[in-house]
């Protein structure tokens, strides 16, 4: 009797054990299976637990006799490979791992880990006792740092991640690459301020500012491997562990020395252009004075004997005319505001033209060079051109009072695109260089630093106005070349102008013979808003034999057109002027008097009638301040014109 109890009791035991095992496998989160396989029989699935239902969509219950609706849910392109994985295990009883894709009518695409045991029966089965998870959570994971560790490899920002004290643990390519290495390894473990100059060294508050907010940005002064200094915006962030300690710092860096030159040239260039606008306005005025004094200069000459004191100090104050003319126009060059009349010109041949005139400029104490190089022709306004050189001689001379040598030479330049992207503003091709080189006393920095600026000089006062080049650096932008300056204190000084090259061959030049200042007995309409140049063309005119029907806005011209019949035979008109411009006064009258001509005659013309500073098709311009003589030939042209 006690046996039998005992035996019941271990029986009792036993299926206590065995629902406690079956409770626990139901509580794992996987499949806990055996798989077996008959040779010759379909493979089936004796027991598997609860969760084949979840990671397969397959109950328990379907696969006691045939594996297949298990089989069904793996991905097609990994099928091949599972059976391979479990084939292998059969044959050499090692255990079978492998990871795979199943597709599931309601959870998509998902991955999954199987493992087994197998064993070997007496029939030749093979049974694997093993278990299968769902791992989507743990791929996805690996598969989001493969891209961010792909990501941070292949970034052109560069991106370093560096123990508490700086010394980099990791960078990636991008880093190596802009500090001048050649390997990662060479950086690592490195000091912090082994990254920066050291008469400049780290910011002060880096440190203590990353402690205190878990950040840091700045721009720091950088140094590459061959001591190159270059500007970098540096962002750290710190990176803390569970108990709140800085552990490691990740930190990027951006280069931003070519941004901050562009900016620098931006804001150079919005500044010119601020300047150059006030200039205009000034040379406008000042051009309306220059033809009153001019006119009235003339009128006065023609009463007064050809020779004696008179005279003489009328042709001073002509002469001093004629070059605050000149002034004027070297405002408008250098705001790219000055009409200009482009021509095909061998620079070569313009720089043999005016040798004798820049020596005797330079003085013989300073030596003089040209050399042509062939470097073909360009488009350019002759007057431009040689208003350069004169200017560039004037410099150099300063530049070596105690004698030296000045040398001029073309030269032909291909400038490619990597040339274009780091100086925008110029066209990549074929370029006329014009090099003008002096052997001076040169720049400092600073002075370079201020070259092109307008009003600025070293001279001492009265001996410069300061838009020499200034009006180079205009000029040359306005027929789309680009104008460069390298100079070093002691050193001299090299100017070297790039005009874009033209396969067109040189425009000839025709001589005008001279004439007696015409007459005529046409009807002339005038509108000049300032009363003096008014009062002063009609004179010019009416002196002439013309009649001339003058006013002082466009408005009151148009309204008095409209109240007369009679013929008008030409417009001349001021551009810049209060209510409405010269052009737009043109076109009203042109509607009123079809086919009428029409002469600008104007010392600013804004862009009212040019573009790129070069007169529209079609457009007749009469530059301020002008002579009596130079007015009379311009009218007896246009009306003498057919059409």
């Amino acid at each position: 009797m006690t046996e039998i109890t005992a035996r019941v009791g271990a029986d009792s035991s036993a299926r206590r054990s065995a629902e406690l095992l079956a409770k626990l496998a139901q509580q794992v989160p996987g499949v806990i299976y055996q798989f077996i396989q008959i040779p010759g029989a379909l493979s089936r699935f004796p027991f598997a637990t609860a969760a084949l239902q979840t990671i397969f969509e397959v109950n328990p219950n379907d696969v006691l006799d045939d594996a297949a609706p298990v089989f069904d849910r793996v991905h097609p392109d990994d099928l091949t490979m599972v059976f391979d994985t479990v084939a292998e295990s059969a044959r050499t009883l090692e255990p079978w791992r492998c990871e795979f894709r199943v597709q599931l009518p309601r959870q998509g695409l998902r991955w999954l880990r199987g493992e087994g045991q197998p064993e070997r029966r007496d029939d030749g089965a093979t049974l694997w006792h093993g278990f299968v998870t769902d791992c989507t959570e743990r791929r996805l994971e690996d598969e989001t740092l493969r891209l961010r560790s792909r990501m941070i490899e292949t970034a052109v920002t560069a991106i370093a991640i560096s123990d508490v004290a700086g010394r980099p643990l990791y960078v990636n390519p991008a880093f190596v690459r802009l500090w001048g290495y050649d390997h990662e390894s060479e950086l690592i473990g490195r000091e912090m301020a082994d990254f920066v100059p050291p008469e400049i060294g780290l910011p002060p508050d880096l440190l203590a500012t990353l402690l205190a907010n878990d950040k840091w940005q700045g721009e720091v002064t950088a140094a590459r491997r061959d001591g190159a200094h270059f500007d970098v915006m540096v962002y750290v962030n710190a990176v803390r562990d569970a108990t709140g300690a800085v552990t490691h710092l990740m930190s990027s860096f951006l280069d931003v020395t070519e941004s901050k030159r562009l900016q620098a040239q931006l804001i150079q260039s919005q500044k010119l252009e601020s300047v150059g606008r006030l200039a205009g306005g000034i040379a406008h005025d000042f051009n309306n004075l220059l033809t009153v004094m001019r006119g009235c200069l003339d009128v006065a000459l023609e009463s007064v004997p050809s020779a004696g004191s008179l005279r003489d100090e009328l042709l001073t104050i002509g002469r001093a005319t004629d070059s605050a003319a000149q002034l004027t126009q070297q405002l408008l060059a250098f705001s790219r505001m000055q009409i200009i009349a482009p021509q095909v010109l061998d620079l070569g041949a313009v720089m043999r033209r005016v040798r004798m005139m820049l020596q005797r400029v330079l003085g013989e104490d300073v030596a003089l060079a040209v050399i042509d190089g062939g470097a073909g022709n360009v488009r350019f306004d002759p007057g431009q051109a040689e208003q350069i050189l004169v200017n560039l001689a004037v410099n150099a001379r300063d530049a070596m009072p105690h004698g030296g040598r000045l040398t001029l030479e073309t030269t032909k330049v291909v400038l490619d695109d990597e040339y274009v992207r780091v100086h925008p503003g110029v066209e990549p091709g074929e370029f006329v260089l014009l090099a003008v080189s002096d052997t001076g006393s040169g720049m400092s920095p600073e002075t370079l630093s201020h070259a092109f600026e307008p009003f600025f000089t070293t001279k001492d006062v009265g001996q410069g106005t300061g838009l020499g080049l200034a009006m180079i650096h205009g000029a040359v932008s306005q027929n789309g070349g680009r104008v460069e300056v390298y100079s070093e204190a002691g050193h001299g000084t090299s100017f070297k102008i790039y005009l874009p090259r033209v396969a067109e061959a040189v425009t000839p030049v025709a001589e005008k013979p001279r004439q007696l200042l015409p007459r005529g007995q046409e009807t002339l309409l005038l509108v000049e808003d300032d009363a003096a140049v008014r009062a002063l063309v009609i004179r010019m005119l009416e002196r002439q034999g013309y009649r001339v029907h003058a006013f002082e806005s466009g408005p009151a011209a148009i309204e008095w057109v409209q109240s007369i019949a009679d013929p008008l035979h030409l417009l001349i008109t001021d551009v810049i002027m209060p209510m409405m411009n010269g052009r737009v006064l043109a076109e009203k009258i042109d509607t009123l008097r079809p086919g009428i001509k029409v002469l600008y005659a104007s010392g600013y013309t804004a862009n009212v009638i040019v573009q790129h500073g070069k007169l529209k098709p079609g457009v007749e311009f009469l530059g301020k301040p002008f002579t009596a003589a130079a007015l009379s030939m311009r009218v007896r042209e246009l009306l003498d014109q057919r059409g």
